[in-house]
């Protein structure tokens, strides 16, 4: 299990606001810095137990342009293959677009009652299975 401690930048937040009020986009820089960071090895921990290698951003967090772009080149940096939204939006949006495709595809394939039983676990589907759908 991974567990990321953010306990000391709150603290140093907290302690001096002063300095937040002065340094608010430095502050910031180094938030996007460090959740970049943190995701960079989260992705690899997990390439590493899988031996997958492409890496899918998705999410509400990667409708920040900055903090995709600092994701991406980390995780470029380590040689894994960053797949990225180019039609879709990476939040809700493309959630909802792909519940809406298995369910056109599960009402043509099981009839409404299948469909109504089967819903519930769309949102487990990969967008591999969808496109196969």
């Amino acid at each position: 299990m991974l567990w990321l401690d953010w306990s000391e930048a709150f603290t140093q937040l907290f302690e001096h606001p002063d300095r937040l009020a002065r340094e608010a986009d430095a502050w910031a820089y180094a938030a996007h810095v460090a959740i970049a960071d943190a995701a960079a090895r989260m992705a690899l921990y997990g390439a590493a137990r899988t031996g997958l290698r492409h890496i899918t951003l998705s999410g509400g967090l990667f409708m920040n342009r900055l903090l995709t772009a600092f994701v991406k080149s980390r995780l470029e940096s380590l040689d894994l293959t960053v797949l990225l939204h180019h039609a879709t939006p990476p939040n809700d949006g493309c959630i909802a677009l792909g519940q809406a495709l298995v369910a056109g595809a599960m009402s043509e394939s099981v009839g409404r009652q299948g469909l109504v039983e089967w819903t519930g676990q769309a949102n487990f589907l990969t967008a591999n299975t969808v496109a196969s759908l």
